[in-house]
């Protein structure tokens, strides 16, 4: 019983090397700087945030550290969720999209976290370009017509009535 919980509260687990840490970090921002293109690109609406923006950058690669300094560690993983369950996001979330981009810059810190490079590439490539494509082809807009009909009639007088 002892060797089973000290495999699993393995507080002496391996850290990656300066030199891993550092290329899987430019790799988290290197990836989400695309999330954050499409995110510009894509946005319409008066909700548009700059912060917003860098949010999705910092956030794969705050993810990223997040996952890298939790390793294979079982203790760390408690101790670390326990920590950031602190942390509360009181700015509401106005548009569903925002979530969607927050939650891929999520995946993109997470896959990258765990040393994923050809995941983190593959299924952030994937999912911009279909967000691309949604939005060019404009799915999901529902077409609806708003016009002003006007009819002129004219006058027994040989003028003309607007009405």
């Amino acid at each position: 019983m002892p060797e089973s919980f000290s495999q699993w509260a393995d507080l002496e687990a391996a850290m990656p090397s300066l030199r891993t840490a550092l290329f899987y970090l430019l790799l988290a921002f290197v990836l989400s700087k695309p999330v954050a293109w499409v995110y510009i690109w894509t946005h319409h609406g008066t909700s548009y945030s700059r912060s917003f923006v860098h949010a999705l950058v910092m956030l794969a690669m705050i993810v990223t550290l997040v996952m890298l300094a939790i390793g294979d560690s079982m203790a760390r993983a408690f101790g670390l969720f326990g920590a950031l369950a602190l942390i509360r996001f009181r700015t509401p979330i106005k548009d569903s999209r925002d979530t969607v981009f927050l939650f891929l810059s999520v995946a993109v810190g997470i896959t990258v976290g765990v040393q994923n490079a050809m995941l983190a590439v593959v299924g952030t490539g994937v999912s911009l370009l279909v967000a691309a494509y949604m939005f060019s082809v404009r799915f999901g807009e529902r077409i609806d017509s708003d016009a002003l009909v006007r009819f002129t009639q004219v006058s027994d007088t040989g003028g003309s009535e607007t009405g």
